[in-house]
């Protein structure tokens, strides 16, 4: 997006010459400021006789324009594992890179593009994903109670022949 439309899009086209003059041209570099550069950004329009309100309009749609500079990576769903620790199934995170799952799921250890390696924030579940989590739990109880069943079916069956 060029800074003319940029500046349109907020009724502010008459501010365009100060953010050039200030070198704030390159709307594609907004994305990539942190709150310090904001406020060093709107601190400058103000010096250089933007109006307060008007640069907080700036300050304001440049942070808008962090959400788009690079997109999340897809949330991926959580693994469910049948094991029944207390009874209830649990949902198991993504591998993380030095884990035994990532090094024998090719998928999990593909680079991330050089990105620096970061701590995952942890995600909540919504009630979807719960409820889901509690079927597959439910799920596996019935599927292991079955088991139990026919096992016990069989030895009564072995033991009738003998």
């Amino acid at each position: 997006m060029s800074l003319e439309i940029f500046l349109s899009d907020l009724k502010l086209s008459k501010h365009q010459a100060v953010l050039e003059e200030l070198g704030y041209d390159d709307v594609a570099d907004y994305g990539n400021m942190d709150n310090d550069a904001v406020l060093e950004f709107e601190s400058a329009l103000k010096s250089k006789g933007v109006p307060p309100g008007h640069a907080g309009k700036l300050s304001r749609a440049v942070k808008a324009e962090r959400g788009k500079a690079a997109p999340a990576p897809p949330q991926t769903e959580p693994e469910i594992k049948p094991q029944t620790r207390g009874g209830r199934a649990r949902a198991q995170p993504p591998a993380s890179a030095g884990s035994k799952r990532a090094r024998n799921d090719p998928a999990a250890s593909e680079p991330s593009g050089g990105a620096k390696k970061t701590k995952a924030e942890p995600t909540k579940q919504t009630a979807a994903e719960k409820r889901a989590v509690a079927a597959a739990a439910k799920k596996a109880e019935a599927a292991e109670a079955a088991a139990a069943k026919k096992a016990e079916a069989a030895e009564a069956a072995a033991k009738k022949k003998s």
